[in-house]
């Protein structure tokens, strides 16, 4: 069987392939007192459940939670985020609200903005202080994906509320370094980068074998009905789309889908088959 799908991957193509085929994606971020999981707490936890698609992603509702530490914040803490002692006087301690962040979050997978280096990790302390693991099934970065299309010579550096600025939308964003204010610019931030990635990994791209398709068949194994591929013949070789992880893949071992141009093919299959995109190919009967 061969490699993968059409496009190499790489981290732009791994933010893409993650709106393609979740479902559902919580984007959140938090606040602490500082930079240690291990040392801080959280202050602040917003979580914004959200349907993605290959466009980008559409908010379904959202959480926000202050937390009491149960200790004074550092004055730094305070200056950055606005939240005060005063503030978190009356909030709810961690303890308190534990339960109810952990059936938000559930098992679905995650993204943030620097969620990996410093949110995950906190999440993964708090969790482990009430006997349970943070285990989303996948955990995406867009300031990774941010890091590969916005050069230094662009912008002067790849802070949230600087890429925010950049792409014109800071002024949807009532506060940054508040969870809420941030989550709304990580989704903005992410959706602005789609059409972006598409568009580098284009140019990326080298030059691609033309097929011309000749048949298209669709065949589903009689035992195993997770098995269901169309089959595509061409004048050079043998492809075929899984419908069940939306992927094309070439027939042979050792010939690779990479070398083709299978926007073509693709293009070629649906004119065929008189479907208006992959959804309605994955539901051809042929």
């Amino acid at each position: 069987m061969g490699n993968g799908t059409y496009v190499q991957k790489n981290g732009l193509q791994d933010f893409l392939t993650a709106l393609e085929n979740e479902m559902l994606i919580i984007v959140y971020d938090l606040e602490t007192t500082g930079l240690s999981a291990k040392d801080h707490r959280i202050i602040q936890v917003s979580a914004r459940l959200c349907l993605a698609s290959p466009e980008g992603l559409s908010e379904l509702g959202r959480q926000n939670w202050y937390i009491n530490p149960g200790y004074a914040l550092p004055a730094l803490i305070v200056q950055l985020t606005g939240i005060t002692d005063e503030f978190l006087a009356d909030k709810p301690s961690e303890a308190d609200v534990f339960l109810e962040i952990m059936n938000f979050f559930s098992d679905l997978p995650v993204m943030g903005y620097c969620n990996k280096r410093l949110d995950d990790k906190f999440m993964a302390a708090m969790y482990q202080r009430y006997g349970a693991i943070f285990q989303p099934t996948a955990s995406y970065d867009v300031y990774n994906v941010v890091k590969k299309l916005f050069t230094v010579s662009e912008v002067k550096d790849h802070k949230l509320a600087t890429i925010t600025e950049y792409i014109g939308a800071a002024k949807e964003i009532e506060q940054f370094h508040n969870a809420e204010g941030d989550t709304m610019a990580t989704v903005l931030v992410a959706n602005h980068c789609v059409p972006l990635c598409h568009e580098a990994l284009r140019e990326a791209l080298p030059d691609r074998i033309h097929c011309k398709v000749s048949a298209v068949k669709r065949w589903e194994h009689p035992k195993n009905p997770k098995v269901k591929r169309i089959y595509v013949e061409t004048d050079l070789t043998t492809f075929f789309f899984d419908v069940i992880k939306r992927t094309w893949h070439t027939s042979q071992e050792d010939d690779f889908i990479s070398q083709y141009d299978m926007d073509d093919v693709f293009a070629q299959v649906l004119q065929k088959t008189g479907c208006a995109d992959g959804d309605a190919l994955a539901k051809w009967k042929g």
